[in-house]
């Protein structure tokens, strides 16, 4: 696997338990091993993933916010 698509792949990793079971993930994961500068860009970018995760969480829910949603759904029911 090159650099490049191991980037392709690594781009849409979130920080987080890991699926052991993607062999592309893990084939991914040992590039980043195995060049320096893939280990630097792939810490860069989970650093950068959970700060964006943290300032979310911060994000106050607005009290109801859930009960509105669902009060606007329109359901439908089959005949």
């Amino acid at each position: 696997m090159t650099n490049e698509q191991a980037r392709e792949i690594l781009i849409l990793f979130r920080p987080g338990p890991e699926d052991a079971a993607d062999a592309e993930l893990a084939e991914a994961l040992a590039v980043t091993k195995q060049d320096l500068e893939m280990a630097h860009w792939f810490e860069e970018h989970c650093a950068w993933q959970l700060a964006v995760r943290a300032n979310f969480r911060q994000i106050p829910v607005p009290e109801g916010l859930k009960e509105r949603i669902l009060s606007e759904r329109n359901v439908k029911t089959l005949p």
